[in-house]
């Protein structure tokens, strides 16, 4: 995708640059692509959602929804599921004497120490947090994927920034319901990544919990976050029923305006460049060590 070149003002304010307390405006006209090129600026958006809901409550039809609209608009795809990493400490346990977890039919598995559950979240915020980083070269959708019988505790393992700019859908269902509906996947076809047995005793004694007050009221007005971010969906209707509401809530997650986001470390570099070239063409000393409070204080809006 060709980008045009647009100035970009910067707007240097503090010492050790060139001369004592003075104020320069540097007007900088670059192609936004060497910017891209140097890490400085990333013209994609990563967009953050929250699929939760109990086992059986359909949460993956959610997901498969959501995946389906965003190859039709050819952003990148990462899913990211507590389930995976929950599977993976079993699996790590399954040579040794079995503490925390235990197996169960059709080759799943129950927790018997919950603190796992916390310990789950903690590494996929981590790995949520890790893919924010990294460049993208377009558009990406980041689905966060978990089941907790409280999300008033687990959304305290994720910070307030991280949240709010985040998007959620809660999924709900009766708990009976849920439960038919994993008997009935597990009969009909085999085990699968999306298709994995949760035992009707986990769902009873971990996942009974009512959540669709806290989702459907409290959340917004715990952490702040917007109205329009949250989508709470009582999947006891058709599939069709469930189909639309999400295609409602995905036309606001894909509407989201690109914006530029900046790296503060390649932008400290991109500067000390800068400064080392000036130093040399004005034959002049310039300190391009500067600290977090000589960081540049403004970077104008690119073409909005």
């Amino acid at each position: 995708m060709y980008i045009a070149p647009q100035p970009i003002f910067i707007l240097l304010i503090g010492t050790g640059f060139i001369g004592e307390g003075r104020s320069t405006i540097f007007f900088l006209s670059e192609f936004q692509g060497k910017m891209l090129a140097g890490g400085v600026f990333c013209m994609s958006t990563k967009v953050k959602v929250f699929v939760v809901g109990r086992p059986g409550s359909g949460k993956t039809t959610a997901v498969r929804r959501l995946r389906e609209l965003a190859r039709e608009r050819d952003w990148i795809i990462n899913r990211i599921k507590d389930y995976d990493i929950l599977y993976s400490m079993f699996q790590a346990e399954s040579n040794l004497q079995y503490k925390k977890f235990r197996p169960t039919a059709h080759e799943g598995f129950d927790v018997i120490d919950m603190s796992v559950f916390d310990t789950a979240l903690e590494k996929l915020e981590k790995i949520v947090k890790e893919e924010e980083k990294k460049n993208a070269t377009k558009e990406e959708l980041i689905i966060i994927e978990f089941a907790r019988n409280d999300y008033r505790e687990a959304f305290k393992f994720f910070d307030l920034e991280f949240l709010r700019s985040s998007y959620f859908i809660f999924v709900d269902a009766k708990i009976e319901t849920c439960i038919q509906r994993i008997h009935d996947r597990i009969v009909s076809c085999p085990a699968t990544e999306d298709n994995h047995y949760v035992s009707e005793y986990i769902i009873k004694s971990y996942y009974y919990r009512d959540n669709w007050e806290y989702m459907g009221s409290y959340l917004k007005k715990v952490y702040g976050i917007e109205r329009r971010r949250i989508e709470t969906v009582y999947n006891m209707g058709s599939l069709q029923e469930f189909i639309s509401r999400v295609n409602r809530f995905a036309d606001t997650i894909f509407t989201v305006r690109t914006h530029p986001r900046i790296s503060i470390d390649g932008l400290r570099e991109f500067f000390r460049a800068w400064l080392r070239r000036l130093s040399k063409r004005r034959n002049v000393l310039v300190d391009d060590k500067f600290e977090d409070s000589q960081t540049p204080l403004a970077i104008g809006d690119l073409g909005n």
